[in-house]
C-alpha cells in the first residue's frame, strides 16, 4: 500500500504541473493588451524605466492597432 503512494504522488504533481502551464498558456488577447497597457502604465511613471513603457506600448499596439 505504502509504495503505491510513492508513485502515485509524483503522478498528480507531474499532472497537476502540466494543467497549470496549459492555463497560463490560455490567456486571451484582451488580457494580454491589458497587461502591456498597465506595464507601460507603470514604466511610464519612472523616468529610468521609460524606455521600457515604450516597448510595452508597441506590444499593445501590435496586439490591437485600432
Amino acid at each position: 500500500m505504502r509504495r503505491a503512494w510513492i508513485a502515485f504522488v509524483p503522478a498528480v504533481l507531474v499532472i497537476g504541473l502540466a494543467w497549470s502551464q496549459n492555463e497560463q498558456l490560455a490567456v486571451t488577447t484582451e488580457e494580454q493588451l491589458a497587461m502591456h497597457r498597465n506595464l507601460g502604465k507603470a514604466f511610464y511613471e519612472n523616468p529610468t524605466t521609460q524606455q521600457l513603457a515604450v516597448s510595452e506600448f508597441q506590444k499593445a499596439l501590435a496586439l490591437a492597432p485600432d
